[in-house]
């Protein structure tokens, strides 16, 4: 298994890397720009900023990426988060931790986790009340030190690239956004709407 510094470093490329793009400012052209959406309210025209769309279309291009890694390495997306969950956290997660971390339905980690259980790479130990642990077998740390590691170095090695000063501006920037869009999702009167409130 890898540090756990290691770990942390990782936990956060995976959703915010794409800032990466939009820091160095790369364009992007296409007919898409042209839509424009209309509201209700007094026939108000609304477009999307350029940067949002720049935004929108790296959040998707890293999707795809962990998409087809999944892939190559012959397991499904579920699958592949449950492994790299367990990597990032350690033995020992529970289901609802993973399907909120990775925005999965609780119904189907259940069923690909149950599905790793039956192909030996997993196994449950029972924890307080009714929590289940999750547990990787002697088989299961081997596909993880053959499937999974390999991602996670490269996901190192891309902060290693980046140097200090852009990861840690990389970090800043996707943080700030998270607090400010978190805060206009769920209302002004909520914590996140004042970052820099303590």
């Amino acid at each position: 298994m890898q540090p756990e510094s290691a770990c942390h470093r990782t936990s956060i490329l995976r959703c915010l890397i794409f800032f990466t793009y939009w820091i160095l400012d790369i364009s992007m052209k296409s007919d898409y720009n042209k839509i424009r959406f209309h509201t209700q309210e007094a026939g108000k025209m609304i477009r999307q900023r350029e940067e949002l769309k720049k935004f929108n279309h790296i959040y998707h291009e890293m999707d795809e990426v962990y998409h087809n890694a999944a892939l190559q390495r012959g397991l499904s997306d579920s699958a592949f988060s449950i492994l790299y969950a367990i990597c990032e956290y350690g033995d020992g997660c529970r289901q609802k931790d993973i399907s909120r971390i990775f925005c999965l339905s609780k119904q189907t980690i259940h069923s690909s986790i149950c599905k790793l259980e039956r192909e030996g790479y997993l196994t449950f130990r029972s924890g307080k009340g009714r929590s289940r642990h999750i547990y990787l077998t002697n088989a299961g740390r081997q596909l993880v030190e053959e499937k999974i590691w390999p991602l996670i170095q490269a996901e190192n090695e891309v902060f290693d690239l980046m140097g200090e000063e852009e990861s840690r501006e990389l970090l800043r920037l996707s943080e700030k956004y998270m607090k400010l869009f978190r805060a206009k999702v769920n209302g002004p009167d909520s914590p996140a709407a004042h970052p820099d409130e303590k």
